[in-house]
């Protein structure tokens, strides 16, 4: 299983999906800067279904902001080509709109 946090400026859902299990909370890392954060454990092969995830309330709010945290480079990657103002470090991405 891989892992990664997803914070935001705006309320997550929690979503039952396949091969995704996405819930509340997680720790607080000190790089995280959004108050609101769910914790995403996933299978190699679902990097899909975290961008569907990620695309999917990105389109519900206004202004949404995003910080995704993971060791993964496949899914920093992905994130990147699927949103378009993505600002990139070293073990995390920012994406806003």
């Amino acid at each position: 299983m891989m892992y990664c946090l997803i914070a935001s400026n705006k309320p997550l859902p929690i979503r039952y999906l396949p091969k995704v299990h996405v819930r509340r909370g997680g720790f607080p890392i000190e790089d995280i800067q959004y108050s609101f954060f769910v914790e995403v454990l996933y299978e190699s092969n679902a990097i899909d279904v975290v961008e569907d995830y990620l695309l999917k309330v990105y389109k519900q709010y206004k202004d949404p902001e995003f910080q995704v945290k993971t060791e993964d480079g496949n899914l920093l990657g992905q994130i990147e080509k699927s949103f378009q103002k993505t600002e990139r470090f070293r073990s995390y991405i920012i994406i806003s709109k």
